[in-house]
């Protein structure tokens, strides 16, 4: 019975630290943003998302290694739409070079803001 206590306790004591590692180590895509933004409106004023370009890079399994597709999106409402479908979104923060799927650019009246999601 003892042993038992002794490994639920340190079962828990792990799936604690790792929750609280993943915790630390990932942020969402709303805060990410709101974060780079935050230093330009100090500067510069309040910022309006212009634009949002997204490029998808072709993998070797998708054939042309080469290639991509791109889409440019203007439109305010197509824009409001993906900002709430993505405020949720949680991101690995890491200095590592993911294999590049997709460049995400938001362009503000003010700046750039560049996403690599690999």
């Amino acid at each position: 019975m003892r042993k038992a206590i002794i490994t639920l306790i340190v079962l828990i004591i792990a799936v604690g630290s790792y929750l609280i590692f993943m915790k630390t180590n990932t942020i969402t895509f709303s805060d990410a943003l709101s974060d780079a933004m935050e230093e330009n409106n100090e500067i510069q004023g309040e910022e309006v998302i212009r634009s949002i370009d997204i490029t998808r890079r072709r993998t070797a399994n998708d054939g042309d290694s080469q290639g991509h597709e791109y889409i440019k999106i203007e439109e305010e409402e197509t824009i409001n739409e993906i900002m709430e479908h993505t405020n949720d979104m949680r991101l690995n923060r890491n200095n590592e070079n993911p294999e590049v799927g997709y460049f995400m650019s938001i362009n503000t009246n003010h700046s750039s803001y560049d996403l690599i999601i690999g």
